[in-house]
């Protein structure tokens, strides 16, 4: 048994439900007697180009141990699948440890930052508001 890589691209059109989607994943992996060990989805994108009448695909992440000789059956059952638009399977020497955590969450917006205070004109008081000054006029000639 070796370790591989598959990145599946989903047919989003065909079942909106991630379940469904990883159930087809599974079923074509389990087909080959392949051991799963990460299986996830990466991201939902539009397609460079329409593939079986599909503008968008959602993409899937998995590694699994399988016997090399079962890589070519899944790439024949992902052509008789209705579900899996493509697959790109390599073999890896291990999976990356980050793949092991949790997936990354969305990052906090950072609070934007507030404007300086503006400074007030001199001899104003504080409860009287500011009273702004007329731009002065350009001595500039205009052609």
């Amino acid at each position: 048994m070796k370790l591989y890589e598959a990145m599946f691209v989903m047919d989003v059109q065909a079942s909106a439900d991630a379940a469904a989607m990883e159930a087809e994943i599974r079923r074509i992996l389990g087909r080959a007697e392949a051991e799963i060990l990460i299986c996830r989805k990466w991201e939902d994108r539009r397609l460079a180009y329409e593939i079986a009448g599909s503008k968008r695909g959602s993409y899937w992440l998995t590694y699994f141990n399988a016997p090399t000789d079962k890589v070519a059956g899944i790439e024949r059952d992902v052509q008789l699948s209705e579900k899996v638009l493509r697959v790109l399977v390599l073999r890896v020497d291990e999976v990356p440890k980050s793949e092991y955590a949790a997936p990354p969450q969305p990052e906090a917006q950072p609070a934007p930052a507030e404007p300086p205070p503006e400074a007030s004109p001199v001899g104003e008081s504080a409860g009287e508001p500011a009273v702004e000054a007329e731009p002065a006029a350009s001595t500039e000639d205009v052609a």
